[in-house]
Order: structure tokens, then sequence, then C-alpha cells
């Protein structure tokens, strides 16, 4: 199952080179951290996708299926 980010369709291939890049945690308690060292000011991971550069929260709520928009707010 794949969704949009702000029109952009993710692929398999993305989803995966994503997922690669976060380090779940064993407790569903604590945060996940990003794995790579590309970071915005707030502590949120960046990913390019398909030339597009996109927080790791939103890419990680769009890769479940969800068409996430610009303007929805994402934690």
């Amino acid at each position: 199952m794949t969704g949009k980010i702000n029109g952009v369709t993710l692929d398999e291939e993305s989803i995966n080179r994503f997922w690669k890049k976060v380090n779940v945690t064993e407790n569903s308690d604590d945060c996940w951290y990003w794995g790579d060292h590309c970071l915005n000011g707030g502590g949120y991971g960046r990913f390019n996708l398909k030339g597009q550069i996109f927080n790791s929260n939103r890419l990680a709520l769009a890769s479940s299926g969800v068409n996430v928009k610009s303007f929805d707010n994402v934690l």
C-alpha cells in the first residue's frame, strides 16, 4: 500500500530506501530515530523523494497509505 505526499506517489523502492534510514525502537512509546545525517531545524529527518525534500515524519505516514497534503499537520 502506498500513499502520496504533496501529490508525489511513493513507490516500493522509495519506501524501502526510506525505512532503511529509520531506527525503530523496541518500545512502541519511544521515538524512532532518523539514521541519516540530514535533519531540518526541528530535528526531523529529511528525505529526497523524486527530487523533492520531505520531512521523515510525513513520509512515514504516507508510506502507510495515507495521502499527506502540504497543509496537513503530522507529528
